[in-house]
């Protein structure tokens, strides 16, 4: 690849059974063509090595790469095809072409409104979580390696540097490698690194997502760093006017210094971004016809523990204390079945009125009517099961 500085300097080549037809994008160790299947007759992604990265420890990441990333199964991280080299023994590997732009690109246009930017951060959480259950860590989630695709899937890219259990460390121990605006404390520090580190990174990415800026003022390559491991992300909610309490305390956990103060699971996180997007958006309830509200009454209200709140687990009383007041069956003089859930904006009423839905469905053959009495919102009523 002595010509790849020329953009179409490769156009028209044919390496194995693929035609390349046009340069996509490089980065810091690989290239990445537009190239036509001669063979299944379908477009796809073709990565090189870089000229200068063509040593075993380069080729060794990028069959990493392919390894890692074929290895898992999920609709939010990109399908590898396969691996293989041309005549002069340039190693590639084939994945799946997909048509949209980066994170990068997109946050470049400037922040995003508040549903769109939980959509997105769960749909990489969820890829997380599934590279996360096999004990893969990626180490470099950053916008660049976040393909949003035109039907609004996020795709994950590039696990040239991920860890994997069953795969020798590539990188000696303490060495720094990764993205520094997107590092959490323990990568910089060359500490031993596991899922909690993307977590971070994923902190990172729902800030920059909501306001165009990272959480730890300007880039710099001298400074950022000390802001990294000394200073507290600015309050998202002085930055960007209108955003709900909750994105604080779940930003808090994601950039925590520590590791032992961040979510411990990724499907925590996940559990966490429904609930505030279960309370960002409002709709008008669809009620039963001739529904009527009677005259006013006294109804069980259930006080949330914020201390508790943050985590799916350990919840088990406040499910058992709906229970006490939602289960028992509904009689002539009250006909349905309400009970308040209070709390702090943020700690998990949604997600808790949800999870004892689900647990009971069939003790509510009539549906479930979520209630939002919250009296800042213009239409202060959502449903969520009809």
């Amino acid at each position: 690849m002595e010509n790849e500085g020329r953009r179409d300097s490769w156009t028209g080549r044919i390496v194995s059974h693929y035609r390349l037809l046009d340069e996509l994008g490089r980065g810091g160790m690989g290239v990445v063509y537009k190239a036509q299947d001669l063979l299944l007759e379908r477009l796809v992604a073709l990565k090189f090595l870089r000229v200068g990265s063509e040593g075993e420890v380069a080729r060794q990441r990028l069959l990493q790469e392919a390894r890692a990333a074929s290895s898992l199964d999920h609709p939010n991280i990109c399908t590898i095809y396969e691996a293989d080299q041309d005549g002069e023994g340039n190693l590639f590997i084939a994945m799946r072409l997909y048509e949209g732009e980066t994170l990068k690109d997109k946050i470049a246009r400037g922040p995003v409104d508040l549903d769109q930017a939980l959509d997105l951060t769960s749909q990489i959480a969820a890829g997380l979580a599934h590279a996360h259950e096999q004990a893969i860590v990626h180490r470099d989630i950053k916008p660049a390696n976040l393909i949003l695709t035109h039907s609004g899937q996020v795709k994950i890219v590039d696990f040239g540097i991920a860890l994997h259990p069953d795969r020798p460390r590539l990188t000696r121990e303490g060495a720094v490698i990764g993205t520094v605006d997107y590092m959490s404390p323990e990568q910089l520090m060359g500490r031993p690194l596991d899922h909690r580190t993307d977590l971070w990174s994923l902190g990172v990415i729902l800030y920059e997502l909501l306001t165009g800026c990272l959480p730890f003022g300007p880039p710099d390559a001298a400074s950022y760093p000390g802001a990294i491991l000394s200073m507290d992300p600015k309050p998202i909610t002085k930055v960007r006017h209108g955003l709900p309490a909750g994105i604080e305390s779940v930003l808090a956990r994601l950039l925590a210094k520590e590791p032992d103060r961040r979510y411990q699971r990724t499907d925590e996180v996940i559990q966490e971004l429904r609930a505030l997007r279960d309370g960002a958006g409002r709709t008008t309830p669809m009620l039963p016809a001739g529904f009527s509200p009677g005259p006013r009454a006294s109804h069980p209200t259930l006080e949330i523990n914020p201390r508790i709140a943050q985590v799916s687990v350990g919840r088990h009383e406040e499910l058992r204390e709906l229970g006490k007041h939602l289960l028992p069956e509904p009689t002539a003089t009250l006909p349905a079945r309400v009970c308040a859930v209070q709390g702090m904006p943020g700690v998990g009423k949604s997600f808790l009125a949800d999870r004892f839905a689900l647990d009971h469905a069939d003790a509510f053959p009539g549906g479930y009517l979520r209630i939002v009495l919250d009296p800042k919102s213009p239409a202060p009523c959502e449903t969520l099961l009809e």
